[in-house]
């Protein structure tokens, strides 16, 4: 059973900026852009890693047993049908019923991950009181960011994700990271 751990993630970036908009020099732009920020987040993971399996046989039915592996057959193809432009090579394992196959634990990677998120905020002082306007993107530029492809040999999806990367975990899909562009208004007061 040795392989890597289920959450190997070989590298993993992040990187936070913001940029104070310098105070404009006509009265007017200074009403549009004075006191404001733009700040950025940027994260990437390389890819998490897919133990294939298919059941065991009728007397140990309850456990997922790894199959052999074609020799000579690739093991990820090219398919530009594909979520993600790949998908698993079914023709490559051949399943197993009474002890793991020739295919290592995590051999295979599903797909990286990459997400820029954006905000834009500006604070107006009303009397006393000094409010925090913000307007935020996620995932700016729309990059569809794919669970995992289906790992069980005997599931007609086999190689195939049919998930984003959001839409894993018990939290609501609009609170993690992954999904499609969205945008969202905050408004903050401090009196």
């Amino acid at each position: 059973n040795l392989g890597p751990s289920d959450f190997d993630r070989r590298h993993s970036f992040s990187l936070a900026a913001t940029f104070q908009i310098p105070s404009p020099p006509t009265a007017w732009a200074r009403v549009l852009l004075g006191d404001s920020s733009v700040d950025a987040v940027y994260r990437a993971m390389s890819a998490a890693p897919v133990d294939v399996t298919s059941p065991g046989g009728p007397t140990i039915n309850l456990l997922s047993l790894r199959p052999d592996v074609v020799p000579g057959v690739p093991l990820v193809i090219e398919d530009a049908a594909a979520p993600g432009g790949r998908r698993f090579n079914r023709a490559a394992f051949i399943p197993r019923t009474d002890t793991h196959g020739s295919l290592e634990r995590n051999a295979l990677r599903g797909f990286p991950f990459s997400q820029l998120d954006l905000s834009v905020r500006r604070h107006v002082a009303i009397g006393k009181t000094r409010l925090e306007v913000r307007v935020e993107v996620f995932n700016v530029v729309n990059r569809a960011n794919f669970a995992n492809p289906v790992a069980n040999l005997t599931n007609s999806s086999f190689g195939v994700a049919t998930q984003m990367f959001n839409s894993i975990g018990g939290l609501n899909s609009l609170y993690q990271i992954g999904g499609p562009r969205a945008f969202q208004l905050a408004v903050r007061a401090q009196f």
